[in-house]
């Protein structure tokens, strides 16, 4: 129906020894912030539809390094590498499932889900609102993670991850145990 299906990421390597402190400024509004307000915003009802293709997933990394140019001094850059996007329909919704580059302190992500539905037809209409959910794998001070969820009131604590940087074990965790979608529909 949607042209592309769920592909299990390879999961990165373990998460470094974290670094203490606060999270980068960069890291943390791109996977916090940028992702979920793009869904929300105006032009919401295309943002997810533009990550269907691989052009697009491609230029995620250029998207990572102009956002952190407009919001830190080229010294806080964060550069791209290991950022990726995979694009599955499940259960009559969309889900992308990102993966940041490393997290190196406390209170950056892992990863992200954001699961868009239910939809009927795709891509939805120019201007359609598409609700969608927004979940992101944050590491803490100890290489635990936890799983938080976007609304527009702030984030709210969903409870503690999967093992650090066991990327499926948490979308799988997202789509199945927490927003309840059939582990067998695609």
């Amino acid at each position: 129906m949607f042209g592309f299906s769920r592909k299990r990421a390879a999961s990165p390597p373990p998460l470094p020894s974290a670094a203490g402190g606060a999270p980068r400024k960069h890291h943390l509004h791109f996977t916090h912030d940028f992702i979920p307000q793009g869904a929300a915003g105006e032009k919401g009802s295309a943002f997810v539809p533009a990550l269907t293709t691989a052009a697009q997933r491609q230029g995620l990394g250029l998207l990572w390094t102009k956002f952190g140019e407009q919001i830190v001094s080229s010294k806080e850059l964060v550069s791209p590498a290991g950022l990726e996007a995979h694009v599955f329909r499940i259960a009559g919704h969309v889900a992308v499932l990102f993966i940041f580059p490393s997290a190196a302190a406390p209170g950056e992500s892992v990863a992200g889900v954001l699961i868009a539905g239910p939809v009927s037809t795709w891509p939805p209409p120019d201007g359609a609102s598409l609700p969608f959910r927004y979940f992101v794998l944050d590491r803490s001070s100890s290489n635990e993670t936890s799983i938080q969820e976007w609304s527009a009131e702030g984030y709210r604590d969903c409870g503690p991850g999967p093992a650090s940087g066991v990327v499926t074990d948490f979308s799988d965790a997202v789509l199945h145990r927490i927003c309840g979608l059939p582990e067998d529909a695609g």
